[in-house]
């Protein structure tokens, strides 16, 4: 279960990445969206066992990538935790705020 200064914190971290991404710092700003994801699904893994306190964010994004039913979420996740290239590129073009946003919206609702 999920508190209001979980969802605080979450708000928080994504505003982080949008200031990130005005500032041109595209790395910046895909680690606290990867941050927020994580702490979501932290959250949500929470909810099937009480137990678990998992704070990495790269862990409870790799057990959402494992264990969501949804192939979307699953998507998403795996997008996150990719690993940036020799290049410094992304091996996909998609929006890691809008991964994180996806993830977010339906672990949450």
């Amino acid at each position: 279960m999920h508190t209001e200064s979980d969802l605080q914190a979450i708000k928080g971290e994504l505003e982080n990445a949008q200031k990130a991404r005005r500032a041109g710092n595209e790395g910046r700003a895909r680690v606290c969206a990867r941050r927020a994801a994580g702490w979501a699904a932290g959250f949500y893994r929470r909810e099937f066992d009480e137990a678990f306190n998992e704070e990495n964010a790269l862990r409870n994004l790799s057990w959402l990538l494992e264990n969501h039913p949804e192939d979307v979420i699953q998507q998403a996740a795996a997008r996150l935790i990719a690993r940036v290239g020799e290049d410094f590129h992304l091996p996909h073009t998609q929006d890691p705020l809008d991964d994180a946003g996806l993830i977010i919206a339906r672990l949450l609702e």
